[in-house]
């Protein structure tokens, strides 16, 4: 069976929990599975901001994502925290292989304001829209877990960063993924104004 797991929030940064969701992961793998992670990293990159005095801006939950922001993104979540699950990974017994959208052409998007006609003001945010499904499949064939941060370049060879569970979402269409798992610490789909959707 071919899964997406998609990891974020807290659950990145909670060592037991982490490593815990990380054992099933490998575990999946070693029982035959194929196995896909995408992964967030938005309170890493928030931390990292700060620290170089960079404001995070939100609108309806999508980062602005304006040129220093993305050079930050890129080194926070195709870097270290792309790294460090690779290395987890491994660590427990899995081939993992760290990638983003970018690398292969793995996933290709369009800059957010020409896909939704609204949002010009969220900056380098893309959405996805095609994967290269051959290139996963080569690696899924030879026992090795895709770790894939949120970013992908756009159709001029520009970084866009990615919603992660978009980023899944698209990743396990493309692929032909038998099951799409998220794993965070959110009470469920939110809405645009932020509260649970129920149906």
């Amino acid at each position: 069976m071919r899964f997406t797991v998609k990891l974020g929030g807290s659950i990145l940064e909670a060592a037991p929990i982490r490593q815990g969701i990380l054992s099933q992961v490998a575990q999946l793998r070693a029982e035959g599975n194929e196995v896909l992670v995408v992964h967030g990293g938005g309170k890493n990159l928030s931390r990292r901001l700060a620290q170089l005095n960079i404001p995070s801006r939100f609108v309806e939950g999508l980062r602005v994502t304006d040129a220093a922001t993305l050079s930050v993104a890129l080194m926070v979540l195709a870097g270290e925290v792309n790294k460090s699950l690779v290395a987890d990974l491994e660590r427990l017994g899995a081939s993992a292989l760290g990638l983003c959208g970018a690398d292969a052409a793995s996933v290709r998007c369009v800059p957010l304001s020409e896909a939704a006609g609204s949002a010009d003001g969220l900056g380098f945010v893309g959405r996805p829209v095609s994967v290269n499904k051959s290139f996963f499949d080569l690696l899924l064939s030879q026992d090795i877990i895709p770790v894939v941060s949120s970013l992908a370049l756009g159709p001029e060879f520009h970084f866009y960063n990615i919603n992660a569970d978009q980023m899944a979402s698209a990743c396990a269409w493309g692929t032909g993924c038998q099951a799409l798992v998220y794993l965070t610490d959110v009470a469920g789909v939110l809405g645009g104004n932020g509260t649970t959707v129920r149906s």
